[in-house]
């Protein structure tokens, strides 16, 4: 299936300053089961879009597997941040030397009553 991001702005001045100068990166998760993938079509009487027997689940950042972010050390960043999947949950990690601070805002786009909340 697709997904998509609609963003709804906020109101001019409801934003905290040092949120609304933050850089802004849009991050479309979707989790690809193939092998799910082809029984739901299957159920559908198609055999077109998935002619495939693996048992592979991707995860896709923007329609890319694996694809690269660069960050700069030292600065803020706002992620607008998707899932979308069937029968899937995300838990993200820092991985490898790197680590970064993480602190939530917002959830479904409602501002939190105490924000930033740590998440580390």
């Amino acid at each position: 299936g697709a997904a998509g991001m609609i963003i709804v702005e906020d109101p001019k001045g409801s934003v905290p300053k040092y949120v609304e100068q933050m850089e802004e990166k849009i991050l479309i998760l979707s989790a690809m089961d193939f092998q799910l993938q082809s029984a739901i079509e299957a159920q559908g009487m198609g055999n077109f879009f998935w002619q495939t027997d693996s048992k592979t689940t991707a995860i896709l950042a923007n329609g890319v597997h694996q694809p690269k972010v660069t960050l700069q050390q030292g600065k803020w960043y706002r992620f607008r941040m998707l899932f979308s999947a069937i029968e899937m949950l995300l838990q993200m990690t820092n991985r490898g030397s790197a680590m970064c601070s993480t602190k939530l805002l917002a959830k479904d786009g409602i501002w939190l009553e105490v924000s930033p909340r740590d998440l580390n």
